[in-house]
């Protein structure tokens, strides 16, 4: 589980993707595996698509009082 007291931490989490959002800046979506979901952000070009199982390496933090994985890396499980 993603708690505050993980942020600024490296992680790895892996989930399916849903609620794509690709914007000008970044990409966005959400994470879920099981129950729990966490917003992921990337700053670089991403190559997936709803519904994706992949693994998701990244930095925790806080935006808008809401935690956050920012990707440092996305590998798409196969």
């Amino acid at each position: 589980d993603i708690t505050e007291e993980k942020i600024g931490q490296k992680v790895v989490v892996q989930g399916v993707v849903y609620d794509l959002r690709q914007l000008e800046t970044m990409t966005l979506f959400t994470l879920q595996e099981n129950e729990a979901q966490i917003l992921v952000v990337s700053f670089s070009e991403v190559e997936v698509e709803e519904n994706d199982a992949v693994i998701v390496t990244g930095n925790v933090k806080e935006y808008k009082g809401e935690l956050e994985v920012v990707a440092t890396g996305i590998v798409s499980k196969i």
